[in-house]
């Protein structure tokens, strides 16, 4: 008979995703999506995400972009990225080889846990009212939250679920208490702001995606709404929704789809010839080639 799992291994999977990157130019040894850009050495792209993240290197280098801060990341360094933190990374040239792991945080599900305090740090997080920066912890507690990152990457699979999520209260044990936002209701404003513009794109068909939708929502002219856009993510609204559409178009032919035409038209342009423009503009390969790339690798 097979065993049913306990509420405990169901949360581990609705919290935990544990994701392992490996790049070495020199044996073109990459993960299946690459590459993402013209630029071979960009291995995140600039984008956001619901999820706190935490980055640890296992081997080599790589440069986070995070809220306008650069973070230098060697081996067994940890980087925390908070929900709707806007964020990329790229691999110095000097080095040839790299690997992390990012393991990412549902706090919405980890919320569940019946734990009044623990509730308490995630909605601070959540609203933007408070972050956790990895900068503000001493050698001693960095080595245990190492200990804990490999305990959680260590421990995937459905007999160790249990495990996996004890490792991750612990996480959040050593970090203890966030720092609090000294204006509050800016970032308050601002965490609204990416986080309400964010959901929306991500939840309406590509096609449908418009500035005057979006404007209209938060009730900004357009002006202002591009201006506070350019502010927050550090690009155009009409740039993120592109890099946004072409990322849709890829998943689309990774998983297979193969007809250019209907891939431009299900991610959201209307004319094919734009979308060959914009995609290589991007990716640095033309859609065709991008479909050589991932028959070869499928």
């Amino acid at each position: 008979m097979e065993k049913t799992p306990s509420v405990y291994e169901k949360l581990a999977k609705n919290v935990i995703r544990v994701l392992h990157y490996e790049f070495d130019f020199n044996k073109r040894t990459y993960p299946h999506w690459y590459p993402i850009t013209k630029d071979t050495r960009l291995c995140c792209h600039y984008h956001v995400h619901e999820m706190l993240e935490f980055i640890m290197v296992e081997e080599g280098e790589v440069i986070f972009q995070t809220s306008g801060r650069s973070s230098e990341l060697k081996k067994g360094d940890i980087l925390l990225i908070n929900p709707f933190e806007p964020h990329s990374a790229f691999i110095p040239n000097e080095c040839d080889r790299t690997v992390y792991y990012v393991i990412n945080i549902d706090i919405d599900s980890l919320k569940n846990i019946p734990s009044a305090s623990l509730r308490s740090i995630l909605d601070d997080i959540s609203n933007g009212r408070s972050v956790y920066r990895i900068e503000n912890y001493d050698d001693e507690i960095r080595e245990k939250l190492v200990t804990c990152f490999k305990g959680i990457t260590e421990n995937i699979g459905a007999k160790n679920e249990i495990m996996q999520l004890g490792y991750v209260f612990h996480f959040f044990a050593l970090l203890g208490q966030p720092s609090y936002i000294d204006d509050a209701k800016e970032n308050k404003r601002s965490t609204e702001f990416i986080k309400t513009t964010v959901l929306y794109i991500q939840t309406t068909p590509p096609q449908d995606i418009s500035l005057d939708a979006i404007a209209k929502l938060l009730s900004y002219n357009k002006a202002y709404f591009t201006t506070i856009f350019k502010k927050n993510f550090g690009m155009s609204f009409i740039d993120y929704v592109n890099n946004y559409k072409i990322e849709k178009a890829r998943e689309y032919i990774r998983k297979g789809n193969y007809n250019l035409n209907d891939v431009a038209m299900k991610s959201g342009f209307n004319y094919y010839a734009y979308f060959f423009k914009k995609f290589k503009a991007i990716t640095g390969i033309s859609p065709s080639d991008f479909v050589e790339h991932c028959r070869a690798n499928n």
